[in-house]
């Protein structure tokens, strides 16, 4: 049976709301006429113009990919993700075989601590937990690919009621469809970064698979693996959490059989092998009914607290 998802809490409950304050538009200049109604005519209206529908690749490949962050090696890539009161988890991926160390502390520049050697394989990712974290502190890591340190990244154990932070949104990068533009998305990606929030909620419409229909495994994944360069410019300092959209090929009714070599299945476990999601039983509530087709919960829903707010 499910846990209940509901956290309580003493004060204030944000059920993820966004609060958009919007200025007067100034209008626009209009020729003398405009915004009334046409004189009759007595001739029939013209046809409204369609575009003809686009042909949807199956998967696209971004020209020229984000770079790695400071001091990593081409093809390497860190996402945060599952941020608590006590842990962290990243999600750790690289072009070719690696070993990694993530050396960590409470100082700018002061890492105490550190993980053992961490022996990544070529293109198959690795989670490490990193465990014993104090609440509501300010974290400061390297990662040490082969031995060569990287720039400091940071991150934000869970803030208490009362306080004070920042999160940022975005939704419908549409990574498959022609009109992606990478170039903007890692323009945008970037703009988060700046902000320094304590995490980054992407809401879906992000892989594509259902638009795209992918016909095979494989080349499912080439859109999951696409896009980790892009949440690798924000990963190593802000946590990920991903909401599934209607796009994201997740959805039961297009099973065929109910087969574990469907896409439904494929994209459940491409997303969670790429991008690590909440796990209920703890900090964090949510589905905890084992998905026959996964072997394990599908992370289709959670929530959680932070500071005075419940996101769900």
């Amino acid at each position: 049976m499910n846990q209940p998802l509901l956290h309580k809490i003493p004060a204030l409950i944000l059920l993820l709301t966004l609060v958009i304050s919007c200025a007067p538009r100034r209008p626009r200049s209009q020729p003398p006429g405009m915004g009334e109604a046409p004189a009759p005519t007595g001739k029939a209206p013209a046809p409204k113009k369609t575009r003809p529908p686009q042909a949807l690749p199956a998967s696209t490949q971004p020209a020229a990919p984000p770079a790695a962050p400071t001091g990593l090696p081409t093809g390497f890539s860190l996402v945060l993700g599952r941020p608590s009161a006590s842990s962290i988890t990243a999600s750790l991926l690289a072009a070719s075989d690696l070993q990694v160390v993530l050396a960590y502390g409470t100082q700018p520049g002061n890492y105490p601590q550190q993980t053992g050697s961490i022996a990544l394989q070529a293109n198959v990712t690795q989670n490490v937990e990193l465990t014993g974290l104090t609440a509501d502190t300010a974290y400061y890591y390297r990662i040490l690919a082969d031995g060569a340190p990287s720039a400091e990244h940071t991150f934000h154990t869970q803030r208490p009621p009362g306080s004070t932070f920042t999160f940022t949104l975005d939704a419908d990068p549409h990574h498959s469809d022609p009109r992606f533009s990478g170039a903007l998305y890692a323009i945008a990606l970037n703009n988060i970064l700046q902000e320094q929030p304590d995490f980054h909620i992407d809401l879906g419409d992000t892989f594509m698979t259902e638009k795209a229909r992918p016909q095979s495994y494989a080349e499912a994944e080439r859109t999951f693996a696409d896009l980790r360069p892009y949440f690798g410019l924000i990963g190593p300092s802000v946590p990920l959490f991903l909401v599934n959209g209607n796009h994201e090929g997740e959805l039961g009714w297009l099973l065929n059989g109910g087969s574990q070599q469907e896409l439904p299945a494929w994209s459940a476990r491409l997303r969670q092998a790429y991008y690590p999601g909440p796990l209920p039983g703890g900090f964090y509530t949510g589905s905890a009914s084992i998905d026959p087709l996964l072997g394990a919960p599908r992370d289709g829903y959670y929530a959680w607290t932070w500071g005075d707010a419940l996101f769900i």
